[in-house]
């Protein structure tokens, strides 16, 4: 009868903390007992099941086949003996094509273990609504934000009320005033249509009202104007 040439598994492969695990668990073996053999690439670690397969009915495993994960190839053999246990959380499994005596393994296909394909659902779902929410509290500010300059604007415009120093400075920008550095306690902004430097300063917390005076002239001078809806 001629020797099989291929061969079927399922498997499970460890996680990244497990590889790394079971790599050093490899290099301590393989430096307590001076084996000379070639290590296993973590990426091909896999705890394998050939009994579970024949349990579903496909196909047949070798007899007394345990389950096991390889971790180095060398001629010399040593007694069994015990690690420190190493798990990890299993989230799927997969099918392997084995090229039997070569050395290759194919995966074929891979499922999804039912609790952690619905948590894969439930954490993209709620990435979505993550990005929906932060789309939608952006929109909100920007709302509030507008009705804010809104009110700065009716207030240089009417020429009635104080205006907060932090709400003149955001309205500067909003009309197109680029902050150019600061002398002192005035700090110096620029329109490209008044062509001079606008250096403005707080009173207190407050703009100062010739300055708001100042912005108010401009503005109807050079057609300097605020939509409170673009």
């Amino acid at each position: 009868m001629p020797s099989a040439t291929n061969g079927l598994f399922l498997a499970v492969l460890p996680e990244a903390q497990a590889r790394r695990r079971l790599e050093s668990t490899a290099q301590q073996i393989r430096n307590r007992h001076g084996l000379k053999g070639k290590f296993v690439a973590p990426d091909r670690y896999r705890r394998i099941f050939g009994a579970t397969m024949q349990k579903a009915g496909l196909g047949r495993t070798r007899p007394q086949f345990t389950p096991h994960v390889t971790l180095l190839y060398d001629e010399r053999g040593i007694a069994e003996q015990p690690i420190e246990p190493i798990n990890w959380i299993v989230n799927e499994f997969v099918l392997v094509h084995s090229l039997l005596g070569r050395g290759r393994y194919i995966p074929l296909e891979k499922w999804l273990l039912r609790s952690h394909a619905v948590n894969q659902l439930a954490l993209q779902a709620g990435a979505h609504l993550s990005k929906a929410s932060e789309i939608a509290a952006s929109g909100v500010d920007r709302m509030a934000s507008k009705r804010s300059l809104a009110g700065t604007y009716q207030k240089v415009l009417s020429g009635q009320g104080t205006i907060a120093f932090r709400d003149f400075e955001a309205l500067l920008e909003e009309l197109g005033f680029a902050f150019k550095g600061q002398k002192g306690s005035h700090r110096i902004y620029f329109h490209p249509s008044v062509g001079r430097p606008f250096p403005v300063q707080p009173d207190g917390k407050e703009a100062k009202r010739y300055q708001v005076r100042q912005l108010r002239d401009m503005m109807r001078k050079y057609g300097i104007g605020f939509d409170p809806d673009g």
